[in-house]
């Protein structure tokens, strides 16, 4: 075995019968012309190759169809190239960690399927660039909390579907661009909730196609700090239960550019000032409202226009009537006494003249008017029984003194009283609202009755007896309850 020498065989089959079937050759074997070097293709079930094989130059190693089995570790030099490109099949790894190094590339539109697998996806810490769309299956959730990078979108629309919480404290949402909520947004937790500009600019609310804009809800308090502006437009508060706007301190002022209408659809609208009212007329105060007073304020006339009427009040009650430059009117200035005054009559029935005995009216008809009975002119002429039940009724002109046709309108005069009365000289005697023609020493004061004044008791002491006293005729306008 020394020397050995070449082998050539033109063609056949070499059977070794000796060394345990072992062909012991030299550095090579090799082919006598060009063509395949095929070894076991006959009887050999398998070959195995004891010792490292290399494949030099740019030769190649192809596999036949059957399944290729690599047990040992696989390492490369000089940047080889794996290429399945020719091939329709998969490729599988194996269960242990699969460690790319390099950069990875497609062509032909290849899928990369990881549903079968319920392990993670981890991507390095360099940019991970997506160029096609993400679609999902199976309700994935996608956790980025583990992260204190930014997370930052597309210049296109970004549509969320589902609800959007931000829990983590002092995170925030920051929107640069445009964005569309379709649908309810609810923001914030227990912590207070804030919605800012990033820049010292104007935050705007529904500026574009919004129809209306709602802010809180029934049984809470929505607090405004700084001022509010409407551009353009009508501002309109509503309330559907009562309602109220407070300062908690400074004044609060209501100012309209144009006109304005302050009412109520019902009830009565109450302006209440703390220490008065002041009405005023471009900053001037024309009338002011204060404790017990209403004062007209100097250089301002109380005036009415058309069929207005500046109503004073007369209750016909000394001490109730109103005043003038501080003083109290008397109760018998009204309004046709003052009217009798300046109408050129002489105004005999507001004073007395100087005269024996009293003045009496003849050329009466009085039927039913009898001796010591107060009447009122019914018509022309025609005296009926004075009551005290309304105004025309208790229009007292006189009482009748035993002559018929005769009425005694100034003077001293006897008349009957209501029974049951207790009388005392100076007694202010009023018209009957009991009984016709009769008077009384105490003032009617059922509502609708009228308080008709006619005279003084001068001497009562034959009232017991004959139901008359004596007394001075003092004839009042009547005043009716």
């Amino acid at each position: 075995m020394a020397n050995f020498q070449a082998l050539t065989l033109h063609s056949g089959v070499i059977t070794l019968q000796q060394n345990g079937d072992t062909l012991i050759v030299g550095t090579g074997i090799d082919v006598g012309s060009s063509g395949a070097l095929t070894i076991g293709s006959s009887t050999a079930t398998s070959i195995a190759l004891a010792q490292n094989t290399s494949i030099s130059g740019s030769k190649t190693f192809s596999t036949g169809t059957g399944t290729v089995t690599i047990n040992g570790s696989i390492t490369t030099a000089n940047n080889p190239n794996f290429d399945f490109s020719g091939s329709s099949g998969i490729f599988k790894t194996s269960t242990g960690t699969l460690t790319i190094e390099g950069s990875l590339t497609t062509a032909n539109n290849p899928n990369f399927d990881f549903s079968g697998s319920s392990g993670t996806f981890k991507t390095s810490t360099g940019t991970l660039t997506i160029e096609g769309s993400l679609t999902t299956a199976n309700n994935p959730n996608f956790d980025f909390s583990g992260s204190t990078g930014t997370f930052k979108t597309s210049t296109g629309t970004i549509t969320v579907g589902g609800i959007t919480t931000f829990t983590a404290s002092g995170t925030a949402l920051t929107v640069n661009n445009n964005a569309t909520i379709t649908g309810s947004a609810t923001l914030g937790s227990a912590l207070t909730t804030t919605v800012d500009t990033a820049t010292a600019t104007t935050l705007s609310i529904g500026t574009s196609t919004t129809s209306g804009i709602s802010i809180g809800k029934s049984g809470i308090t929505t607090t405004i700090t700084g001022g509010l502006t409407q551009l353009t437009g009508a501002i309109s508060l509503a309330g559907n239960a009562a309602s109220s706007l407070t300062t908690s301190a400074g004044a609060l002022t209501l100012t309209s550019a144009a006109a304005a209408t302050w009412s109520t659809s019902a009830g009565a609208l109450t302006v209440n000032g703390f220490a008065g009212i002041n009405l005023q007329n471009n900053g001037t105060t024309n009338l002011a409202v204060g404790s017990g007073s209403l004062t007209v304020q100097t250089g301002i006339t109380l005036g009415a226009t058309g069929t207005g009427n500046i109503n004073l009040p007369n209750t016909g009650l000394a001490g109730t009537i109103f005043q003038i430059n501080g003083s109290s009117v008397d109760y018998r200035f009204t309004a046709t006494n003052a009217s009798t005054l300046v109408n050129g009559s002489n105004a005999d029935a507001l004073h007395f003249h100087s005269a024996t005995g009293n003045i009496t009216a003849t050329g009466l008809t009085t039927t039913g008017v009898g001796d010591g009975y107060f009447g009122y002119m019914s018509g022309n002429s025609v005296v009926s029984l004075a009551l005290a039940d309304t105004l025309v009724h208790a229009s007292v002109m006189g009482a009748n003194q035993n002559v018929s046709g005769t009425m005694d309108i100034l003077g001293a005069v006897s008349v009957f009283f209501e029974t049951g009365l207790t009388l005392a000289a100076g007694n202010r005697v009023y018209l009957s609202a009991a009984t016709s023609g009769m008077a009384t020493n105490v003032a009617p004061s059922t509502v609708g009755q009228v308080v008709a004044k006619v005279g003084l008791i001068i001497d009562q002491s034959t009232y017991n007896s004959t139901q008359r006293a004596k007394i001075i005729l003092q004839i009042s306008n009547p005043v009716q309850l």
